[in-house]
C-alpha cells in the first residue's frame, strides 16, 4: 500500500463525479476516502489498497464487494445487502457492521480492532488467520464459520482472566 501522504484524497464531491461517470475501474483504488457518504455503487465493485476514514457505507444491493487490503477506520456499515463482502488481509479500527445480510464475509487474514458487528447475518463467515482484537459480536446469525482453530482473539490492556472470559464470549457469540 502506497503511504498516505502519496496517496489521492477523495470526498464527497469526486465520489459523486464517479458515480455519475459510472465509476469508472479501478477509480477507488489506493485513494483516501474521507467522510464519505457511500449509498451507490456497481453491483459487482472493488476498493483495494485504499484507505477509507469516517465513511458510512449504507442501504445497499451488491452482489460482490471487494476490500481486500484496505484500512478501514471509524466508518459504519449499515443494511447493507451484500452476496459476498470480501476484506481479507484488511485492517479494521473502530469499525460498526450494523444490520447487514452478507451471503459470504470473509474476514480471513483481517485485524480488526475495538470494533462492533451487530445484527447481521450470514451464511458464511470465514475468519481464517484474523486478529481480533477488542472486537465484539451481538445477535450475529450464521449457518457456517470457518478459522476457529487459526482465529487470534486478544484484548487490549486486560488480565489474563478478563482475555479469557473475552474469549469465551467470542466464541459463544460465533463458534
Amino acid at each position: 500500500m502506497l503511504p498516505q501522504e502519496k496517496m489521492r484524497w477523495i470526498g464527497q464531491t469526486t465520489y459523486e463525479k464517479y458515480q455519475q461517470r459510472g465509476f469508472p475501474e479501478g477509480c477507488l483504488n489506493q485513494v483516501v476516502l474521507c467522510g464519505i457518504k457511500l449509498e451507490q455503487l456497481p453491483k459487482n465493485f472493488s476498493i483495494q489498497q485504499s484507505r477509507l476514514y469516517e465513511c458510512r457505507i449504507r442501504g445497499m444491493v451488491l452482489k460482490q464487494l471487494d476490500l481486500s487490503g484496505c484500512v478501514i477506520t471509524d466508518c459504519i456499515f449499515d443494511s447493507l445487502q451484500i452476496e459476498s463482502l470480501k476484506a481479507a488481509g484488511a485492517w479494521i479500527h473502530g469499525t460498526v457492521f450494523s444490520g447487514d445480510r452478507f451471503g459470504r464475509f470473509d474476514l480471513s487474514d483481517t485485524r480488526i480492532n475495538y470494533s462492533c458487528i451487530q445484527d447481521c447475518e450470514t451464511r458464511f463467515l470465514h475468519l481464517d488467520r484474523a486478529i481480533l482484537n477488542s472486537v465484539y459480536f451481538y445477535r450475529i446469525r450464521y449457518q457456517s464459520v470457518t478459522g476457529q482453530e487459526t482465529v487470534n482473539m486478544r484484548l487490549s490492556g486486560a488480565t489474563g482472566d478478563e482475555i479469557e472470559n473475552y474469549k469465551q464470549c467470542v466464541r459463544a457469540a460465533i463458534f
